[in-house]
């Protein structure tokens, strides 16, 4: 299955991406696609923070283990459909740590695999992102 997510710029203006990607790609994969669908330049640090209903997180997986012991779970650890078990749940996703770029994603649709498509890939957009992170 392939999973729809929106993924929306914390900033004042509607600015928005809707990416495909497969249930089995993980959120490092999900991470590459955000970065290609908004044009983010770089490899800045970054981490998903993932919400419970009411908007708490529960949970925070970076990009990299930043743990003592070395063993934290990371992107590339969890899988989309582990992240996002069901329709309208929600992540956080935060790029950068002086130009902090924030977004908001929620899975919005699950939807058939198309053949020859090489996911993740941007499906919609609309908005003009700015040239700098919204302060």
């Amino acid at each position: 299955m392939v999973y729809k997510i929106r993924i929306i710029l914390d900033t004042q203006e509607d600015i928005f991406r809707d990416i495909e990607i497969k249930e089995k790609q993980t959120l490092w994969n999900l991470h590459l696609g955000i970065k290609s669908a908004f044009s983010l330049q770089g490899d800045e640090l970054s981490a998903f923070n993932l919400m419970e209903d009411d908007g708490t997180v529960y949970k925070s997986v970076p990009l990299e283990d930043m743990s003592d012991e070395g063993d934290g779970e990371i992107m590339s650890d969890v899988y989309i459909m582990e992240a996002f078990e069901t329709k309208g749940d929600k992540a956080q996703f935060q790029y950068g740590l002086l130009d902090l770029w924030e977004f908001f994603c929620e899975l919005i649709e699950v939807v058939d695999e198309k053949p020859a498509v090489n996911y993740p890939i941007t499906v919609f957009r609309f908005g003009n992102v700015p040239l700098k992170a919204p302060g």
